[in-house]
């Protein structure tokens, strides 16, 4: 089925809270987040026939960290390999927001 760009939707904070406690919980040595900024997503959006991000789970990077990796992906489900593809986003902990309900400190 093709994507049209209208893939996904909101959550409550009290199941995305669950869930990420529950993720804490089952790998409690893993890192629970990670944070890419404005500019690069807007970068991979701004493609030509981008319709959304995928977002890739990368396992140790340059610093031994698992990561994510983002690209861009077209209305027929592929994958822009050939444009921008963003990583190096800062990973929580240790660049983590005050205490809420999401990460639990």
């Amino acid at each position: 089925m093709p994507f049209t760009g209208n893939e996904g939707g909101s959550i409550d904070i009290s199941i995305a809270a669950a869930q990420i406690q529950e993720f804490k919980k089952e790998f409690p040595n893993l890192k629970t987040a990670t944070f890419l900024g404005r500019e690069i997503i807007e970068a991979i959006l701004a493609q030509e026939n981008c319709v959304g991000i995928r977002f890739y789970y990368g396992y140790k990077n340059e610093s031994g960290e698992n990561n994510l990796i983002l690209v861009g992906a077209d209305s027929d489900e592929n994958d822009l390999v050939e444009g921008i593809i963003g990583n190096h986003g800062l990973s929580c902990p240790p660049s983590c927001s005050i205490p809420n309900d999401l990460n639990g400190f």
